[in-house]
């Protein structure tokens, strides 16, 4: 291929700026494209996976047709709805589970309290709190199981 722009080149190269005003029909599956700013501006499909090196932002809604894996934290700043929630290790409300907290490893519920030491407990121990033991066994106040 010739072209004479500001000066003559042979092969498949384009020195200037190239504008394109149609669909381009190219074969990029052997070549390593790189683009600096890119603007889509219909639906386009990716056929392997979408790898983000930096953080990402999306305006609109956002829909996963399967399952999302999310292997660091995740904030929300807005309301979540869920239809269904599984906590699999320790759940908390407040800071810190200051309102309400629940683990797996004592199976313990903690109303008002961070680190229940019985099964439910509601405020820390001492004159205000309801307890209830592995046993069934209740305490209330300062009552001793």
């Amino acid at each position: 291929m010739t072209i004479h722009i500001d000066h003559s080149q042979d092969g498949n190269s384009l020195f200037e700026n190239v504008y394109i005003t149609g669909i381009l029909d190219y074969d990029f599956s052997s070549d390593n494209l790189k683009v600096n700013d890119l603007e889509i501006n219909n639906n386009f499909t990716i056929g392997k996976d979408l790898l983000v090196n930096k953080t990402s932002y999306f305006t609109g809604v956002g829909t996963f047709a399967s399952d999302v894996d999310i292997l660091g934290d995740l904030d929300v700043s807005g309301k979540l709805d869920l239809d269904n929630l599984t906590v699999k290790k320790e759940f908390n409300v407040g800071i810190g589970g200051t309102v309400l907290t629940a683990n797996t490893t004592d199976s313990a519920v903690g109303i008002g309290t961070t680190r229940p030491e019985y099964k439910l407990q509601i405020n820390t121990l001492g004159t205000e709190s309801v307890i209830v033991s592995a046993g069934g066994s209740v305490g209330i106040g300062s009552t001793d199981l």
